[in-house]
Parts: structure tokens; sequence; C-alpha cells
């Protein structure tokens, strides 16, 4: 334990700047171990690269067993410091590399009370992390085994250009149990060491005990729906299922489906010509890509009003359909980002976010990061929302926050605008509206 003295002054400095360096956090042969276990992993090449703007070639992920443990093991000093009753939420970790840059951000709310643990090597420049507080900002510099103690969605923080080789940084979260975000305990996961695909699933899988490595992660549940009423679902709408871990579409066919819904242009919930023509005489949207655009019916609207445009699918069968074919990419990012070789005034997704599974967000992360000049308007599925393979169902802050990393702030009056221009649909309940910060 910490001395009563010094972990007094630490909880007052906390309380009045909003964050606070612990030097050191954890011993220097924790984190050596930490640093070598990351570098052995990289070596095997199963660390998913980031995505993000600004973090070209860095390592990065979610849950990683060892550092789950360390999330767990450290919370009692954590707590002791900060002066408050935590509940973990989740760890994450990433191996910067040469160039790379943090951009000015908040975090999420499962980020509440937020550790940042420098894991080594120690390097001849130092690399600081930058943060704002009520009394100013500061560069803070850690060695290996320090950290960062911080209010995580309070307090902005960034990192300059990084000019060393390598540095390894895990992120431990927390919330306050007796705080407004009490309720993102594990990052809403059954417990501690599973992948985030489960976050907000009904369970379906042993839960494991807190810190242990979760069991092998079969293709994951969709949120809150069993086998049965997947299959009822896709059959009701004509779903393509086809193609597995895919998230489906409605095929476009002269007649209704099973439930009766008219299909000439696919989904009739993401068919919105009232919406697309707001953005074309609103927004002054000339080029437009479409990710996850299915048989391409929205790229085909734009198209017709003179825009520029392409579309990006993974389903083969979708492509075989497709109304753009010269423009129509085949892309699954499950096998990785993909970054088109021109940009967009509009980068248009519906229906596709929650699709994906959060360990691969980073790939089209990347593709709306550099294929967006101006606008980006897409749509999502909440916490326990049913649907085919609803595989990352988030609040509308944990999507904010994520196009925040590549560049992209909530417009609420333009969303406001776009929802009430927008037909019945997904759009006018989930729809966001996105415009490129200004740098």
């Amino acid at each position: 334990m910490a001395d009563s003295l010094l972990a007094e002054e630490t909880r007052l400095r906390f309380e009045t700047q909003r964050y606070v360096a612990l030097r050191p956090l954890i011993e220097d042969g924790l984190a050596t171990m930490m640093y070598g276990h990351l570098q052995r992993r990289a070596a095997a090449g199963n660390i998913p690269e980031a995505g993000s703007q600004g973090l070209g070639g860095s390592l990065e992920d979610f849950a990683d067993p060892l550092m789950e443990y360390v999330l767990k093991g450290v919370q009692p000093r954590v707590e002791e410091f900060c002066g408050l009753r935590l509940y973990p939420t989740y760890s994450f970790f990433r191996l910067y590399r040469r160039g790379n840059t943090l951009h000015h951000h908040r975090d999420r709310p499962s980020c509440e009370i937020s550790v940042s643990v420098n894991l080594g090597p120690s390097l001849e420049t130092p690399w600081p992390l930058w943060i704002s507080g009520p009394q100013g900002t500061q560069a803070v510099e850690l060695a290996p085994g320090d950290a960062l103690l911080y209010r995580g969605i309070e307090c902005e923080h960034w990192r300059e250009r990084f000019e060393s080789e390598e540095l390894a940084q895990v992120f431990l979260h927390y919330v306050d149990q007796d705080g407004p975000y009490s309720h993102y305990k594990f990052d809403q996961r059954p417990a501690l060491g599973m992948g985030s695909h489960t976050r907000g699933v009904i369970q379906t899988h042993p839960v494991v005990a807190e810190g242990a490595a979760p069991p092998n992660e079969a293709e994951p549940r969709p949120f809150g729906m069993s086998d049965e009423s997947q299959a009822d679902l896709a059959r009701n709408l004509d779903i393509n299922t086809s193609e597995h871990h895919l998230g489906g579409y409605i095929p476009a066919k002269a007649e209704p489906t099973r439930s009766g819904l008219h299909r000439e242009h696919g989904d009739p919930a993401t068919w919105s010509p009232r919406l697309w023509k707001w953005a074309y005489e609103t927004l002054g949207v000339r080029s437009v890509l479409d990710v996850g655009c299915g048989e391409g019916h929205c790229a085909r609207f734009f198209r017709e009003m003179g825009c520029d445009v392409a579309g990006i699918d993974g389903s083969i069968e979708a492509f075989r359909r497709s109304v753009i074919p010269e423009t129509h990419v085949v892309h699954d990012y499950v096998n990785g980002p993909y970054a088109p070789d021109r940009c967009f005034d509009l980068v248009w997704s519906c229906e596709f976010v929650e699709h994906v599974e959060e360990r691969y967000c980073s790939n089209f992360l990347t593709t709306f990061d550099r294929a967006g000049r101006n606008f980006l308007m897409l749509t999502h599925a909440i916490p326990g929302q049913p649907g085919w393979h609803h595989v990352n169902c988030q609040p509308e802050s944990y999507w904010v926050a994520r196009m925040l990393t590549c560049g992209f702030v909530l417009d609420r009056d333009l969303t406001s605008q776009a929802r009430t221009a927008c037909e019945p649909g997904h759009f006018r309940t989930r729809g966001l509206v996105f415009i490129r910060k200004l740098t």
C-alpha cells in the first residue's frame, strides 16, 4: 500500500486537476514482462493493426488476458489514489511506432477513470502525453512502470509525433461504482477476459473468472436473439445470409418480402431518396462513397443526380447483382482496412457498423478517415436491438467517440435536419451526421 500521506496528497491533486501521475504504478519487472508478452504477440503476427488517423503501423488489441489480469490487480491502488470505489471495465494496449500521433480526444463512458501505463522500453527522448484539465494543460512524461491517472471523458488528451522506434502502452479503464456510468461494469461484457463482441449479449457462453482468458470464440451470436429467431427473421425478410459472418442484405426484387415489405431497391428501411436529395441540395454533396453498399442502390441514386460514386461491400453475391458494377469494390473488413484512391464529399454508411465485430472497427474507420472529405452519415443499432448478425450494438456516445478518432465530429443541428428530411426508416431513428473536424 502507498504511504497514507502520499495517497492523500495524490487524491487531492486528482480531485482538483482531474489527472495525476503515479510514479510508479507497477514494478519495473512487471512492466518488462508485459512488454515482452506484447513483443511475442507482435512477432507471431496476431495483433491487429490500428486503423485510426495518425496511428498507421501501430498495433493494438482489446482485452488481452494478461492486461485484463493487471486491470483487476491494480484496482485497489487506483481506488486508493482516486478515492473512489471502482468497477473495472476493460483493458486496451497499443504498440506505437515511429511517426505515430494521437489526435486530441476524450474517451467514451467506459473510460470514466483511466490509467495509461508505460510498459517500455526506456526512450532517449521522452514522448509526453499531453492532457488538458481545469487547471491548464500539461505534458506528462512517463518512464516504464509509470502511469497517468485521469478522468478520460473529461480531460482532452493527445500526443505529438513519435520520433523513436517503439513504445508499448496499456490503458486500464474503470467506472465509479456510485456514479452515472456504473452500468458500464466490465464494459457491458459478461465478465473480464471476454471479447468485445460479448458486450450487451444475452449470455450464451460460460462466464469466465475475472482476469481469466476467454474461451475459444465461435462466431458471435447476434444480440438478444436465439438461433430460431434469427432464422425466422431471415426467412420473413428474405435476407441473403449465405455468406456467414457478413451482415446479410435484402436483395432487390419486384415482389414483396414474405412479411409484405416492398423491396424494389433492396432494404426498404435504408431506401432514403428524400434524405439523399437533402444532402445533395443542402450539403452540396457531389461525390459519395457508400460503405456497406449492398447492391449499390443508394450510390446509383446519387449517380443519377450527377454525382461521382463508389461502393464497398464484402458480399460476392451483392457484387454479382450490383447496379454500379464499374465502381463497386468487394472488400471484407475482417481481412483488413481499405483505403480508397480518392476522397468523397460524403461517406454514407447505413445499416453497416453494427454488423462488424468491434475488433475489426479500425479497418472501416480507416476508410472513413481516408475517404471522407466533408461529411459522414451513418446509422447504428443500440445495445439489445435485435437484428440479423448484430455483433456491435452501441449507444450513440460510442460512435461519436469513435468517429472523433478519424477526424469527424457530430453535428446535432444537421442530424436533426436530416432526420426531419428523411422518410421512415433506419436513418430517421438512429441516423447521425458528422462533419470533418477542422485542424
